[in-house]
This record gives C-alpha cells, structure tokens and sequence, in this order.
C-alpha cells in the first residue's frame, strides 16, 4: 500500500479531502448566528437558520477530522522508521514552528488592533495583550485547560496534530498491530463528545477532549490505509451519507437532547467524503489541474482567512436589512470571495518572492 502515495490520483485525493476541509473551516467561521445582529432562529428567519447551521456546524464541522485523518493516511503510508528522538525534531520544524510564526503573527495583528480606541472597544478587558500576565502569555500560545485558544485559534489543533504524532509513532507497533486501538479511541471520543454531562466534566479540562479527539481520527486515518479497498465502495459512501443525513435531521429536530449526536456526523461525513473523493481519477485533466493548483494554497487560506472574516462580518452584516437573501447570499459568497482574494495574494506572492512565500507557509 505504501506506494499508493505515490500515486497520482491517490496524492490528488489527498489534496482534494485538505481543500475540502479548509473550505469547511472558512464556513464555520462564516457563521453568523452566535454574532446577534439579527434576531435569527428557526421560527423568525428559517431559511437562513437552517442553511448556515447545515452548512456551517454539520457539513464544515468533518473539516478538522479530515485534517488529522489525512495526516494519519500519510503517516501510515510512509511507514517512519526514525528513533523517536529524530521523528520528534522532523515534527517539531514542520508543525510546531509554522504554529509558533503565525500564532505570534496573530498576536502582534491583535496587539496593533488593540491601539486604536475604535478598534480596541472589540475586545474585551481580558484580552488586551498589553495587560497579560506570564500565565496569560501562556494559555495564549499553549491553549491550556480553561484559557482562551490561541490567538490565531484555527490552528489549536495543531500541537494537538504533533501530539498524536509522537503518541502514535512511539506506540507504533501496538497501532499497526491492534486494529482494536482505533475502535477504543473512536469509543471514547464518541462518549465524552456526545453525553452532555462527560462532556462537560471532560471540557474542565480541555487537553484531554482534544487530544482523544485528535488520536481518534489519526488513527482513523491510519486504519484507512489498510482498508482503502473497503472505504472506497459505492455501498461505505451512501451508508455514511445517510447516517450523516440521519443524524443531522434528528439533532435538527432536537429530539434528543441530553445527548449530541453530531460526533457521528464527523465520522460518516470523513467517510463519505474519503470514499467520494476516491473518485477523482474519473475527472478530467483540467478539472485535476484546478484541484493540485487551488488545493498548494489551502495553508495559506487556513492560517490567514479568520481575522479577515471577522472583519468583514462586522463590518457588512450590521448594515443589512433583516431579511432571509440579504443575510444568506452575504453568508454564502462572503467565503468564496475571500477565498478568491487569497488564493490570487499567494499566487502573486508566490511568483514574485519565492523565498517569501516558502517561509511564510512552509512551501506547503
């Protein structure tokens, strides 16, 4: 199987799945119902409710699994041999660095934000920089239990990501010898994500939560390598479909409520997404080399589009008219825009200085 990287359409399934998930993780943050500018629920503007909620917190929300299942793939294909020492070092430059710049670009972003009176009145006491104490800078880098994310919090699951690296490459052997390891991973972030009181003594003590999460659809990721054959089916892509359909429907409906049922659409939505994207070796060439180009700047767009959809959110959805098409075409095309104004920066950035770009985003 270990050759299957190689292949062409297996690499631009690869690709695909990330650019999907980055499209996903701009869509989440294109929610806009938890901002109240508008009284918006299911019974005053139905449309947009059920739309952004679809869009935004089911079908974006497979994103971050897909991101650490794509890892794992990887991981599993190229079968690392290096002590743990050296896999540690090779890890370290290429997660936790980029994580390290763009997470203290984030930061000194927000510092000059902070300077002015009309910008500062947006956040709140507790995250003025200039009034952290060492235990603030902390939490503001390491993300730790109770305090807040990262600054650029989009990538909190990076160091969650070189965590599951390490524990899975040191525990190496019982991971590929014991296909039980996944389902015990999967089991227990299925419980502690879906039964509201675990959940909720779980997220006292937010670390563990994600890194269960983080080893679960790793591994998963990993199990997929040696059931490709299995996942790429027809039968697996309309199963998961309908599970994802199903679920999303009856937590729509609320008829459970002590329990959430959405960790199982980021399960049947990683599998039918890995399964229908198997499918990209029927597209045509053009189609391919849209994918490869578009999918090269999938970091960029990830580490940068955040702030930018916060601003643009607060500066267009208070001067709309409350009504269903002026809110839902903004949510819509607001993403895509943005994305296309990014794609085409790196692209010119990319052409112009290299070395530049390179640096910035890691030639990823």
């Amino acid at each position: 199987m270990g050759n299957n990287l190689m292949e062409k359409d297996t690499s631009l399934q690869l690709a695909l799945l990330k650019l999907y998930a980055c499209i996903g993780v701009v869509y989440i943050h294109g929610y806009i119902l938890h901002f109240n500018y508008f009284t918006i629920n299911s019974e005053s503007l139905p449309a947009v409710y059920y739309v952004q909620t679809i869009i935004s917190q089911y079908i974006s929300r497979a994103a971050v699994p897909i991101f650490f299942a794509v890892s794992g793939y990887i991981y599993a294909v190229k079968n690392y041999q290096e002590n743990n020492w050296q896999f540690m070092c090779r890890k370290a430059r290429g997660i936790l660095l980029p994580y390290l710049l763009w997470n203290s670009i984030a930061i000194f972003y927000i510092f000059l934000a902070q300077i002015p009176a009309v910008t500062r009145c947006y956040f709140s006491d507790y995250l003025i920089i200039t009034n952290f104490t060492a235990t603030r800078w902390l939490g503001a880098y390491a993300g730790l239990g109770n305090t807040w994310f990262p600054f650029l919090y989009p990538l909190w699951f990076l160091p969650y990501l070189f965590a599951a690296f390490m524990i899975v490459h040191i525990f190496r052997k019982y991971f590929y010898r014991y296909e039980s390891t996944v389902w015990i991973f999967a089991l227990l972030n299925i419980i502690c994500s879906a039964y509201t009181p675990l959940k909720t003594l779980c997220g006292a003590w937010g670390p563990f939560l994600r890194l269960v999460y983080a080893i679960s659809f790793f591994s998963l990721g990993m199990w997929l390598v040696k059931h490709r054959s299995w996942a790429v089916q027809k039968k697996v892509m309309f199963i998961s479909g309908a599970v994802f359909v199903a679920v999303t429907a009856v937590n729509l409906a609320g008829i459970i409520r002590k329990v959430d049922l959405s960790v199982f659409t980021w399960y049947a939505g990683l599998l039918f997404m890995f399964s229908l994207t198997s499918r990209i070796g029927k597209c045509g060439g053009k189609t391919k080399q849209a994918i490869a180009f578009l999918s090269g700047f999938s970091f960029l767009i990830y580490v940068t589009h955040e702030y930018m959809m916060t601003v643009i959110t607060k500066l267009v959805y208070p001067r709309l008219p409350a009504e269903t098409w002026c809110i839902l075409l903004p949510y819509l095309f607001i993403p895509i825009v943005l994305m296309s104004v990014l794609i085409f920066c790196g692209w010119v950035l990319k052409k112009l200085m290299p070395p530049v770009y390179n640096f910035l985003f890691n030639a990823r």
